[in-house]
């Protein structure tokens, strides 16, 4: 799914300044963030991987940089841990 033309028109320059998470919300929702749980673009960058997406290329994080951003207290984010914890060991295995 692409979001629609000039969605990110909305966006104001200033926002990236705060370094604060961005929300994109339209067909469905994007965060940009500068930093998740300590974790900087420049730290994760290790970590970052080129997957492709029904032909189309994305950039994200691979399952160990996923769980560097998963070290809070919140639940959602213990759940998540576990599921990649979980994952590393399975990928492990192979």
């Amino acid at each position: 799914m692409l979001l629609p033309d000039k969605v990110s028109q909305g966006l104001k320059p200033e926002w990236f300044a705060e370094g604060k998470t961005i929300r994109v919300v339209d067909a469905f929702v994007v965060d940009l963030m500068f930093n998740a749980c300590g974790e900087t673009y420049d730290s994760l960058l290790p970590h970052a991987v080129t997957i492709d997406f029904e032909g189309v290329p994305i950039r994200t994080l691979n399952l160990e940089g996923l769980l560097k951003t998963k070290k809070s207290a919140r639940e959602k984010d213990m759940l998540d841990r576990l599921i990649l914890e979980r994952a590393i060991l399975e990928m492990g295995k192979r």
